[in-house]
């Protein structure tokens, strides 16, 4: 009986109409700062599954709002699920965000029908910079004026970072997408797919999933894995926006798993497994997106902070002191002087998303240069994040001799680093003196700051929402 009910179900499935309304803009993506991050694979987890804060699979029906779906449906309810420790379906889907509403936001001014499509990166600005209502406040579909909704500020998202470049077509593609999930921030990403994409229908796969009802893997795999077609005269007419929620190093060889908006017919309940060779080749653009935490004390900032010197082979981690220890600004500072010449880097063990900032100055010049961030890199880190700073390049030191200067700045919140540096230049005095002069009162006083005594570092017993954490390091250059 259970098998001529699935027979006749498979037979009498839709055709269904899938749409896309991704728009390339390449350089809108190109120009937006990029995530800076320097995490070994091999420290990565093999597996990630975020699907458990996701919410009900979505179809977004023969409209093109794709962008809106997979970034202010998913992306955006995630993030807040996330947030709020939330892993049950229905409590998910109460907090559910509107796509309709930010895809109205976005969308073309002559697009009446809400079938032209929209930029992933204007989706992304409009929460930064707006937030969304709940879907419960404005459902979907709905192409016509928004509704007058009164939008909520702990709707919006603090800031969000394009994952890779366009020509970053190696292992980066794959690490930079692992490591944002590893942090449990889904991705969203802008594929050019083929016409094969359709071959995860319903209709299209329904003996396969007649075999994988009586237990075949082989057939379940054909359900769940998408295949693209090589032909390139394949390719659709528009970019599709998707949703990254997980990944596991040993499923195909090494995949992604996305959420697609064509429904819970479409692919394994409206899921598919991207493999990490073709999402190289297909994936254009990957965005992590980042919210601010509901109670910021639960998860203080801890920083380690170490320099070497040499080359990346032969480099030794040089031992510091800490100096000025009851001083408005506290400071560590080598033991040994460096000769002109010397090469050196500084590497960040950070515990929690935050915006990190260098600075360097020598005291005989007095003159102050930012060092990071650099290279069109986001100052945004995220968590649990080991990097090499001001990039993965050794620096020299260089002439005049003198005192050298390294402040390091960690915030919560974005600042105008290019601001300071320029008033730090127009300030007198030695350098420590015009820091605080120029920061001021947006320092954390030491006092609330834990600095390490062996090592250069600090951590925070209750992060201090919208004041700097300032670590200072000097050198006697010879």
């Amino acid at each position: 009986m259970k098998k001529l009910l699935l027979i006749f179900f498979l037979f009498r499935c839709p055709v269904g109409v899938f749409a896309q309304g991704m728009m390339f803009n390449d350089n809108t993506y190109q120009g937006m700062p990029q995530k800076r991050s320097a995490q070994a694979v091999r420290s990565l987890p093999s597996r990630i599954d975020l699907s458990v804060y996701a919410p009900s699979v979505m179809d977004q029906g023969e409209l093109g709002t794709c962008v809106g779906v997979s970034v202010g449906y998913y992306m955006r309810t995630m993030l807040e699920a996330q947030r709020r420790r939330l892993t049950k379906k229905i409590e998910i889907d109460k907090l559910r965000f509107s796509p309709s509403f930010l895809y109205n936001s976005i969308k073309p001014l002559t697009d009446n029908t809400c079938m032209l499509g929209a930029d992933i990166a204007e989706a992304l600005e409009y929460l930064k910079q707006n937030g969304l209502p709940k879907l419960s406040e404005q459902p979907y579909p709905y192409c016509a004026p928004n509704k007058p909704i009164a939008l909520k500020n702990d709707s919006k998202i603090l800031d969000y970072v394009k994952l890779f470049g366009i020509t970053d077509r190696e292992e980066n593609v794959v690490v930079t997408t692992k490591k944002a999930l590893s942090e449990l921030s889904p991705v969203v990403v802008g594929i050019q797919t083929t016409s094969s994409f359709n071959d995860l229908s319903l209709r299209n796969t329904f003996f396969s999933r007649g075999m994988a009802f009586f237990g075949s893997s082989t057939a379940q795999a054909q359900i769940s894995q998408w295949k693209p077609a090589t032909n390139a005269s394949t390719t659709l007419s528009y970019g599709h926006a998707l949703c990254v929620i997980g990944y596991d190093d040993k499923k195909f060889g090494g995949a992604f798993r996305l959420v697609n908006s064509w429904g819970d017919s479409w692919g394994e309940s409206g899921y598919f497994w991207m493999t990490y060779a073709d999402y190289k080749k297909y994936v254009k653009y990957g965005y992590q997106a980042y919210i601010e935490p509901l109670n910021v004390a639960q998860n203080a900032l801890s920083v380690d902070l170490t320099i070497s010197v040499g080359t990346f082979v032969t480099g030794t981690q040089e031992e510091v002191v800490r100096a000025n220890a009851n001083a408005k600004l506290t400071a560590y500072t080598f033991k040994k002087p460096q000769r002109t010449g010397t090469p050196y880097k500084f590497s960040a063990n950070v515990s929690k998303q935050t915006y990190v900032y260098m600075i360097a100055a020598n005291a005989t010049e007095n003159i102050t240069t930012k060092l990071f961030p650099n290279n069109n890199f986001s100052p945004l880190i995220g968590t649990n994040t080991k990097l090499d700073l001001p990039s993965d390049e050794l620096l020299t030191l260089i002439d005049p001799k003198g005192t050298e200067y390294w402040l390091f700045l960690f915030s919560d919140k974005a600042i105008d680093i290019d601001g300071y540096v320029k008033k730090i230049n127009e300030a007198k005095g030695p350098f420590p003196d015009r820091i605080i002069e120029t920061f001021g009162d947006t320092l954390l006083p030491y006092q609330q700051v834990n600095y390490k005594e062996k090592k250069m570092g600090f951590f925070l017993k209750n992060q201090q929402r919208g004041r700097i954490v300032p670590l200072l390091v000097s050198m006697n250059h010879i």
